[in-house]
């Protein structure tokens, strides 16, 4: 079990579609991934820019967008057992 906490404002929440996790982004640049039922992080997001301010997550849970300070963006898809990290600078 990941114990993290936000060391910033969260900017941003989002629940995922099955309803088990809930997503934080925050002032701290990161985004994270909690399990609802143990209150606890299990996965942390790289990072590149600064602030989050946006989450959106796809209806079927397997892609993750981000948006950040200074035009950056981020797209996570969840494979299998990782995750892609597809990221874009404007």
């Amino acid at each position: 079990m990941l114990i993290w906490i936000h060391i910033n404002d969260n900017q941003s929440v989002k629940f995922h579609p099955n309803c088990n996790y809930v997503l934080t982004g925050s002032a701290d640049r990161s985004v994270r991934m909690w399990d609802i039922q143990r209150g606890a992080c299990v996965r942390l997001f790289p990072n590149q820019g600064g602030t989050i301010y946006a989450l959106a997550i796809s209806p079927d849970g397997r892609t993750l967008a981000c948006g950040g300070q200074l035009f950056s963006f981020f797209l996570f898809v969840f494979l299998d057992h990782s995750v892609l990290l597809i990221d874009h600078n404007f």
